[in-house]
């Protein structure tokens, strides 16, 4: 919570929405002069950064310090210990970060597409239908040739918009099986980084080592070749 204004004579600190409350006889603007301020004794905080803390430390607002060769007040922080509520609620939101992470990365991953020939192979829902159906028409092949149409057999169209030539059923086969086979290690290695996030145990003597560990656990996902 940043408070904008200031009044030394009690030390006390103010948020603009506070004003009207607190001096009730007054019709305050949103960004009060430094006159109407003066009338009650206010100064303007000068807002300063917010230092980077240590792991399980966080900061917060301390009293203003007058500048005096400046002749203002700037907004100070102290840095201190988080609480145990505080470590637990930070690492479940950063926990919750990660596990989105890894889902972007995997959708990134899919988007690309799966790499096949020199190609990429669309994986979205409607793909991996059509890649069902080449599978299936590819067993019926078997028995029945005709099941082996000029559809398939022209070639399967890629992303770049050129076609991998599947002539026989056998290459139809293992090109959807190695499309799906692709497709199944991207989820199964989003699956298994999110559940080792998950796994990572809070440790409130040192939560830079669980946080390194919960950042490891997407900086070492075990995703399949992009290429």
């Amino acid at each position: 919570m940043n408070y904008a204004y200031f009044r030394p004579e009690d030390r006390r600190l103010f948020r603009a929405v506070d004003l009207p409350a607190a001096f009730p006889n007054t019709s305050w603007p949103p960004d009060p002069d430094d006159n109407a301020l003066s009338l009650h004794g206010l100064v303007r905080v000068i807002p300063t950064p917010i230092p980077t803390t240590t792991p399980g430390s966080c900061v917060a607002q301390g009293a203003p310090a007058l500048d005096e060769e400046a002749g203002i007040w700037r907004q100070t922080w102290i840095e201190r210990p988080m609480s145990p509520e505080e470590l637990a609620a930070e690492f479940d939101a950063a926990r919750r970060t990660v596990i989105a992470d890894i889902s972007a990365d995997r959708d990134a991953l899919l988007r690309l597409g799966a790499p096949y020939g020199g190609k990429r192979v669309q994986v979205d829902e409607r793909a991996r239908a059509d890649l069902a159906g080449l599978a299936l028409a590819a067993v019926l092949a078997q028995t029945d040739p005709a099941a082996w149409s000029d559809g398939y057999s022209t070639g399967w169209i890629t992303m770049d918009n050129t076609r991998i030539p599947l002539p026989t059923p056998a290459e139809g086969s293992a090109l959807a099986a190695a499309v799906g086979a692709w497709y199944a290690a991207v989820i199964q290695a989003a699956r298994n980084a999110k559940d080792a996030a998950l796994a990572v145990v809070l440790d409130p003597l040192d939560p830079a080592i669980s946080r390194a560990a919960l950042d490891a656990s997407r900086t070492g996902a075990a995703w399949p070749p992009s290429s």
